[in-house]
């Protein structure tokens, strides 16, 4: 859609500039993948919290932004679904984090 959009600006130097800046965005880690942000309060150490997300895929990549209390957090890799991500954390904090599934164009 968005290459529909500048394909009909008929001044040539704008519709370069937007495909510039498009071709930019493109080459940024956030572009490459299908992300979703999570916020998440974990009460206390848990094994195995379960935590939903709505991706339609098996992710692989998890981006931790913010870890509140600065405990322990180990993603449970090998037990993500297309429906769920797991984590087990060494006390209770609050996480905020990208989960998803980089790819290299």
């Amino acid at each position: 859609m968005i290459r529909v959009f500048y394909e009909v600006i008929s001044d040539l130097k704008v519709r370069e500039a937007i495909k510039s800046l498009l071709d930019s965005l493109n080459q940024t880690v956030w572009m490459k993948g299908n992300w979703h942000f999570k916020e998440v309060e974990i009460s206390g150490a848990v094994t195995g919290h379960q935590i939903t997300h709505s991706l339609g895929f098996r992710p692989k990549d998890v981006l931790l932004l913010h870890n509140s209390e600065n405990v322990t957090v180990t993603w449970e890799y090998g037990d993500f679904t297309k429906s769920a991500i797991f984590v087990t954390t060494s006390g209770a904090t609050q996480l905020r984090f990208f989960v998803g599934q980089y790819q290299e164009a």
